[in-house]
């Protein structure tokens, strides 16, 4: 039977955005590209206690921050509460479902992409399992559901999250890695001209990549309807990526058709080439999307962020100074036009998103991993 004695399992979940998933094929595309031989298998554990509890929690959490998304903040922000919620109950109830995984696999490396099997994970070590536990964080701040002694090492978004005095006390090793994202971000360049033509877009246009997910959550139509018009005006290019959400984009279709240079897209395979074809990327700053975007190099324009997670990645980014942040979609017009105005701050703000970017972020942590397997 095959086991994963010399391999690595990697725990995730998908149940409110694909974020966490797409960390966790990341690292697996990494880890394969290093060594060929090493065994990877992703697995999400909800769906093992009930499919139905998945769909329930997914659907609670999407219509919370779609009409009340202030409560999801307020409950957020009770980090304590959280934590113990999931060392506790929760743990113990993932526990069951990790249980036999454990014993199909014999895992020597476990990493979780999300926090839910991370509390299954350190609720087995507690109980006596013997595996290396790591853990890929995957917004630009740590909640405290994240954190666990029983975890041996955590991959972090920046270098700033290493010294949290939280993540201190934990005993932990941490990595700043940067949130995995495709290996294939690391090879691109700046040169916006030639990945624009690679995209089939017109290569000396001022572009826009706008990214609306596939919840649809927050003002992506109005944003869409003010910024059509100012396309037209400014002669930009607009890029419009809708995710798996297929009455948005029937909708994003009919409001683009007609309109010149305006190029509107389900689900893509190559988001690392559209995004360096950008000049500016505007959408939520969810965490793979945020650290896609600096591993590419491209400023963001940041609308309506979640409270809780979203905002602490956008209070991340506008300190760090890669990214604008506008709410109200009738002034984005407005914003963009001074970025085309003024090539020297759109030419900085690139700058330090590359600085601050890590297009390397699933390589590096895979060779970390790779170590604690052989």
């Amino acid at each position: 039977m095959r086991t994963l004695m010399n391999g690595v399992l990697i725990l995730t979940e998908n149940m409110a955005g694909w974020g966490h998933y797409s960390a966790a094929r990341a690292l697996k595309k990494a880890l394969h590209m290093q060594n060929p031989e090493v065994e990877v298998v992703i697995e999400r554990l909800l769906p093992r206690i009930s499919t139905s509890l998945e769909r329930a929690v997914s659907k609670c959490y999407l219509e919370t921050i779609r009409h009340v998304p202030r409560l999801w903040g307020a409950a957020y922000d009770k980090e304590r509460w959280f934590g113990q919620l999931l060392r506790g109950p929760l743990g113990m109830l993932t526990a069951s479902a990790l249980r036999p995984l454990i014993r199909k696999w014999r895992p020597r490396v476990i990493i979780c992409t999300h926090s839910l099997p991370l509390a299954a994970c350190a609720q087995l070590k507690r109980e006596g399992a013997d595996f290396t536990l790591g853990a890929a964080v995957t917004d630009f701040g740590i909640h405290h559901f994240w954190l666990c002694p029983e975890v041996d090492f955590y991959f972090l978004a920046h270098e700033s999250l290493t010294e949290l005095p939280p993540l201190k006390k934990c005993g932990s090793k941490t990595f700043a890695t940067g949130i995995p994202v495709d290996p294939a971000f690391s090879l691109l360049d700046d040169q916006k001209e030639k990945w624009r033509r690679t995209c089939g877009l017109e290569p000396d246009r001022f572009t826009l990549l706008l990214l609306g997910g596939g919840s649809g959550i927050g003002p992506y139509l109005e944003c869409l309807r003010h910024l059509l018009p100012a396309s037209v005006e400014r002669r930009w290019q607009l890029v419009v990526i809708t995710g798996n959400n297929s009455s948005l984009h029937e909708e994003v279709r009919r409001m683009c058709s007609g309109v010149p240079h305006v190029t509107p897209l389900k689900f893509v395979h190559n988001m690392n080439e559209w995004m360096a074809a950008a000049d500016v990327v505007i959408g939520k700053p969810g965490g793979m999307t945020t650290s896609e975007t600096l591993a590419a190099g491209v400023p963001m324009l940041i609308i309506n962020p979640i409270p809780g997670q979203e905002e602490k990645n956008s209070r991340f980014l506008t300190e760090k100074q890669v990214a604008i942040r506008e709410d109200r979609p009738a002034k984005i017009p407005e914003v963009l036009g001074a970025l085309d105005d003024e090539p020297h701050r759109l030419k900085e703000l690139s700058r330090q998103a590359r600085r601050i970017g890590k297009p390397r972020s699933a390589t590096d942590a895979a060779r970390e991993i790779l170590r604690h397997v052989f």
